[in-house]
């Protein structure tokens, strides 16, 4: 049972037989909003069954770092402070409010996350539906992106969350703007608002929220040529002027309240001097994209660029130009917004990224073969893929047979390819235990000592499961930087708790940037000899 194209809730199915020319026939509304819910509850459920065990995923790394800052910062740098080339102020604030909520609790936190994602996997039905008029292909699109293996490096950390947050923005921006393009009448100022806002809140989301904005004009004019009065017009071809002013107006504004780090200096000034080697990056980008959103789970990000990858790329674009040579009006608008909406996400990320080509010499492939860089970019590849394959049903005299078959070999082959796969979750539970183990002993050595007293333990390295590779013990300070979550006052059952510290460099750069932490740190010499010459609290 097939969606007529441009009908928002279909009451008619196209039957095709040879040399027959199109009959309609009355289909039960009813009927079809089952079949259409059905249809989302498969996307849903197999999209779940991958990524349930997201749920168990513990902090790490840049995690432990951004609830640091949480705590130990003053709220306005935390929401302000820019990192890595993005401004979070959006996904920072979501951050703040779960944390009041769960605190610590990773659970709650990676639950939260799965739902977000599982309620784009939603509207991503919607959006495909709306451009190619079947549910069918939506439930292939939905699923194919909801279980896409490279997804779960954005889903399952949670650093990286404010992608997922963007992709979800701009979802619904599609959502709305494609359900509604059936309708009569051009859509109003008050709508362009509403989504230029959307967009400009993706921005703030993760920095691929910000290539979702500059090119949203351009994808809002093909989605929606009716879409063009004055006020539309005005509002749309506006939103990149002011993400820009607001992306480099926050990082001004911030300076104002602390020191931007040096780090964010150099990878300002590497993404300036490096321009050139963006188009590279971006090539591979999106070679990978493609190359994982056809091959799946029979893909792994090790094997890229490899001969099936270069097979499955070759065929992507003759898809696309297959659908630009014969499509119809509608399909041709949709393919190419896609793209537009492609290269915008991906040229973000290779504007950021080309620095470690031309100064590090890092291969072009190895940085697009990053997993975390494509949550969002893979939502306008998968739905290309699907406007192929609907452009391949209308040259068809079977069209219904031919989107059936898509659907069923696409599950069929998901579900062996993840069988076989071996996929696994990394669940951290090196971080979990080790966080256990030392906040306990930290409780321990608290309780031993009598109330009233400031009692001093040693602060120590964090293993490279709690901190990553990438974060030195300068940056996430040994114990201390465990204790402020639970504790950020310093004071546990009454007592005063402080970590002594060796390393000046530690002791000293918390002092003004996070002062609840700076509070935890001492120096060796402030530490009083062991036993009775503790003093108590005065």
């Amino acid at each position: 049972m097939e969606d007529s194209p441009g009908q928002r809730i279909p009451a008619e199915a196209a039957i095709d037989r040879p040399g027959i020319e199109r009959a309609v026939v009355a289909v039960p509304r009813r009927t079809t909003a089952a079949w259409t819910t059905a249809l989302v509850l498969v996307a849903l459920a197999l999209s779940a069954w991958v990524y349930l065990p997201v749920t168990h995923v513990y902090f790490w790394a840049d995690d432990f770092l951004n609830l640091v800052d949480l705590v130990a910062r003053d709220r306005l740098d935390f929401l302000l402070r820019p990192f890595n080339g993005h401004n979070l102020l959006v996904w920072r604030l979501v951050c703040l409010i779960a944390y009041g909520l769960f605190g610590i609790r990773a659970g709650p936190h990676y639950c939260l996350i799965l739902a977000t994602h599982l309620l784009n996997v939603a509207l991503l039905f919607v959006v495909v539906r709306s451009l190619t008029g079947s549910a069918l292909l939506a439930c292939l699109g939905a699923t194919l992106w909801g279980t896409s293996p490279v997804g779960g490096a954005a889903i399952t950390w949670y650093s990286v969350y404010g992608q997922v947050l963007a992709a979800f923005l701009l979802l619904a921006v599609l959502t709305h703007v494609t359900y509604r393009s059936a309708a009569a009448g051009p859509p109003s100022g008050h709508a362009a608002w509403i989504w230029s806002a959307c967009m400009l809140l993706a921005s703030l989301c993760f920095g691929v929220g910000i290539g979702m904005a500059m090119v949203f004009p351009v994808v809002l004019l093909l989605l929606r040529p009716d879409a063009w009065t004055r006020r539309v017009q005005v509002v749309s071809f506006a939103l990149p002027l002011v993400t820009l002013v607001l992306y480099f107006g926050l990082r001004r504004l911030y300076a104002y309240i602390a020191p931007i780090s040096v780090l964010e200096v150099w990878q300002m000034i590497f993404a300036r001097a490096c321009l050139a080697g963006a188009p590279a990056v971006l090539g591979q980008l999106l070679g990978f994209s493609v190359a994982t959103s056809v091959r799946g789970f029979a893909m792994a990000p090790r094997t890229y660029p490899d001969a099936a990858s270069v097979v499955a790329i070759v065929a992507f674009a003759s898809g696309v130009v297959l659908v630009l040579a014969y499509g119809k009006p509608d399909l041709r608008r949709a393919a190419l917004a896609m793209g537009i909406l492609a290269l915008g996400i991906y040229g973000v990320i290779a504007v950021g990224r080309a620095s470690h080509y031309v100064v590090f010499h890092v291969a072009p492939a190895r940085i697009a073969a990053q997993p975390h860089f494509h949550y969002a970019g893979t939502i306008p590849i998968v739905v290309l893929l699907c406007l192929m394959i609907e452009q391949v049903a209308r040259l068809s005299h079977r069209a219904a047979s031919v989107r059936a078959l898509a659907l069923g070999a696409g599950i069929i082959v998901g579900i062996l390819g993840f069988a076989r796969s071996g996929f696994v979750i990394e669940d951290h539970r090196a971080a979990r235990n080790y966080v256990a183990t030392t906040l306990a002993e930290i409780g321990a050595a608290v309780a031993a000592r009598p109330p009233g007293t400031t009692v001093y333990l040693d602060n120590g390295v964090l293993p490279v499961s709690v901190r990553g590779q990438m974060l030195t013990h300068a940056v996430l300070p040994g114990r201390a930087a465990l204790f402020v979550l639970v504790a950020p006052s310093g004071v546990l059952d009454g007592r005063r708790v402080r970590f002594s510290e060796p390393d000046p460099n530690v002791f000293l750069s918390y002092q003004d940037l996070a002062p609840k932490l700076g509070a935890l740190i001492v120096p060796p010499w402030e530490v009083p000899p062991p036993g009775p010459a503790v003093a108590p609290e005065r």
